[in-house]
């Protein structure tokens, strides 16, 4: 299977959320990630325990649906120039968030 480039600019920068799979030294270790819609939900956070770890951090995030973020451009990438994920609740979000002035 084909890996997908990344279409974004941003990359994860620090991750505090220790219980996540992906997470080692404060740290991402996913291959990329991917932001939740409404929500800036980290969709890639997991605690499954069969994941396979890059080797590198700061992975790039593939894909953000948050349009309602200043850094989303065409409903799809983020523009920022890095992110930090972090807990709200019983799951991770992106702190880099920041919505669009009105």
């Amino acid at each position: 299977m084909e890996m997908q480039q990344p279409r974004g600019g941003g990359l994860v920068l620090s991750c505090l959320v220790e219980q996540c799979s992906w997470w080692k030294n404060r740290e991402c270790h996913a291959p990329r990630i991917q932001v939740g819609s409404e929500h800036p939900t980290c969709d890639t956070y997991t605690t499954e325990s069969q994941v396979s770890q890059a080797t590198e951090s700061e992975p790039p995030v593939s894909n953000c649906s948050v349009q309602a973020c200043k850094f989303n451009e065409q409903g799809e990438q983020c523009m920022a120039p890095g992110i930090t994920v972090g807990h709200h609740a019983d799951h991770a979000d992106c702190d880099t968030y920041v919505p669009m002035a009105m």
